[in-house]
């Protein structure tokens, strides 16, 4: 499933939601650095989503970086919050 989205991304036929799509599949096929690349890099955009943060632990936990892994959901979760209390008000 990886070869097809990666073949139209570098055509720059897949667009930007095709690379949440590549991390899914690298990760699930054991490729944890490359899915963790791939969800830094979205980090890094505006209007990100904080799921990508519990992500990035995912791919740091099976690649044995417990430590690094453990602040990650709670930093999702306070940008979730910060992200609904601005659509709010």
């Amino acid at each position: 499933m990886c070869a097809p989205l990666q073949f139209e991304q570098s055509h720059g036929k897949g667009g930007e939601s095709t690379k949440p799509w590549i991390a899914y599949c690298a990760f699930h096929l054991g490729d944890h650095q490359k899915a963790l690349d791939i969800y830094k890099e979205l980090l890094e955009r505006d209007d990100v989503d904080p799921t990508y943060h519990s992500y990035c632990a995912c791919c740091y936990f099976y690649m044995g970086m417990y430590q690094v892994s453990l602040p990650l959901p709670e930093r999702a979760r306070e940008r979730t919050s910060a992200r609904e209390r601005a659509r709010e008000g």
